[in-house]
């Protein structure tokens, strides 16, 4: 497999590579099932970020007031790369040099029409125990996807509502779990979109227009937002098999 697209103000040199064991969350499951991540196999060794400080001053931007960036992010990587066939641009923010399998926020922006695909916010401050209630998280999601695209979250509906939990390495170098409540919904079009909602509602991540290979019960649709299908991905390692995406997606 050929190395990634890497172009923007940070060279390719610039990606932290990490080992980890990780499993990706695709969540077009139900309830219940593998999405969920409390005690999962987790083993990781971080390398130093060879990046200089010079060119680790950029700052990113949100995609949509909702869409958070912590202060003390920095912009490291910009690739351009293609979801079910159309141009994206995928960026990756973190602090320091956590590296793939650390806390990071990462944005899948259309490149042609600015749509934003998919945003995710993996920090260990997202804390089980001030999730939202199923009715508030509800509440939270519709805000933000009428905020985004009115229209399109009037062909939204409601599936299901549940914990979600995701693991990443904190600032120590420790396993931290990332907790939000997931309202999961089916557009008219039969594609997925999601929003996980964290402690005072922030939201932890959004995906849209998700498809699902119903044939092979897996995700068809890239998973630019998992660290384990992105590194697996671009090392040409095995298939992360389960419900995860085919890495050629």
């Amino acid at each position: 497999m050929s190395s990634p697209n890497l172009r923007g103000p940070v060279p390719a040199s610039a990606l932290v590579t990490a080992t980890l064991i990780v499993t990706a969350l695709v969540g077009c499951s139900s309830p219940g099932s593998s999405t969920k991540t409390t005690d999962p196999a987790w083993a990781m060794e971080l390398v130093p970020d060879p990046t200089s400080t010079l060119e680790r001053t950029i700052m990113p931007k949100p995609a949509h007031p909702s869409l958070t960036v912590p202060a003390a992010f920095t912009q490291v990587a910009i690739r351009y790369e293609h979801q079910d066939g159309r141009p994206v641009v995928v960026t990756r923010s973190q602090v320091g040099a956590s590296g793939y399998g650390g806390e990071h926020v990462t944005t899948v922006i259309g490149k042609d029409d600015g749509t934003i695909y998919g945003y995710t916010r993996q920090t260990a401050d997202f804390s089980a125990d001030a999730l939202p209630s199923r009715e508030e998280a509800e509440q939270a999601a519709f805000r933000l996807l009428n905020s985004i695209d009115p229209a399109f979250a009037q062909g939204l509906a409601t599936q299901w509502i549940d914990r979600h939990d995701e693991t990443v390495a904190d600032a120590n170098g420790a396993p931290a779990i990332v907790s939000g409540m997931k309202v999961k919904t089916r557009h008219t079009s039969g594609l997925y979109t999601w929003v996980i909602v964290g402690a005072d509602n922030k939201i932890v991540t959004y995906e849209r227009d998700v498809a699902w290979n119903t044939e092979h019960s897996r995700r068809q649709t890239a998973m630019w937002l998992h660290d384990a299908w992105v590194t697996s991905r671009d090392r040409g390692g095995a298939e992360l098999g389960g419900m995860n995406a085919p890495l050629k997606s």
